[in-house]
């Protein structure tokens, strides 16, 4: 859905739009701690996909438009390897730290801890200052 709304919505700034998308995240993972019922978890899921969607296509619309050609591959792969080397690090995390504090306190956290990250992300002047390229 957040690819599809991208066909038409171009955004002038695209760092700013798809960092500030990251946060779609955060109501899924709270109504879970909350226990809400599954059809308000998936709606808030559904949320959270578009904001996923979001934030990745405007990243790569801006990687594409800012940097060099012949250096595009490179920074694509350095990216891709930070982005996977995480992933996994945080999937072993979970349950250790949910075991350690509790399963609610670990899904607070989270909410916490991801909004933290995109405020940290929209603090950066360039991430809010960066424009789209004229297209021709």
């Amino acid at each position: 859905v957040g690819g599809l709304l991208l066909l038409r919505y171009r955004p002038r700034r695209p760092l700013l739009v798809g960092c500030a998308a990251a946060a779609f995240s955060a109501p899924g993972i709270l109504l879970l701690a909350l226990e809400a019922p599954v059809g308000l978890i998936a709606l808030a899921y559904l949320l959270s996909g578009i904001g996923i969607e979001l934030l990745a296509v405007l990243w790569d619309v801006a990687l594409q438009e800012n940097v060099p050609q012949e250096a595009l591959s490179r920074v694509y792969s350095y990216d891709m390897l930070g982005s996977f080397v995480l992933v996994p690090v945080g999937l072993l995390a979970a349950g250790p730290i949910a075991h350690a504090i509790g399963r609610d306190a670990t899904l607070f956290g989270s909410v916490a801890v991801l909004l933290v990250v995109v405020a940290g992300m929209l603090s950066i002047r360039d991430v809010w200052r960066l424009e789209r390229r004229a297209t021709t």
